[in-house]
């Protein structure tokens, strides 16, 4: 596991599309965090959908999205692509 932030707050792992970024040792993708703040949620309101990450982490995740925009884009176009290739319900 290859640690790419300071302070342990951003990780890169292993994942079934490749590899995704995540928050700390948390199973939140820093994908998410951005999901949610792309959607216009508040600092607030993002700590509210994930409790268990820090303002800190959380501030880390959008930081480094803010500097890493084009991976992060690609890893949120291969999880869109994976998705595609579950089956869905009838």
């Amino acid at each position: 596991m290859a640690t790419v932030n300071s302070g342990n707050d951003i990780e890169v792992r292993p994942s079934a599309s490749g590899r995704s970024t995540y928050v700390g040792a948390s199973r939140v993708r820093v994908s998410d965090v951005v999901r949610l703040h792309q959607q216009e949620l508040s600092l607030k309101e993002i700590l509210k959908a994930l409790p268990h990450l820090t303002r800190n982490q959380i501030l880390s995740a959008l930081a480094y999205w803010e500097t890493n925009r084009a991976a992060i884009a690609s890893e949120i176009e291969e999880e869109e692509a994976l998705l595609k290739t579950v089956p869905t319900k009838a």
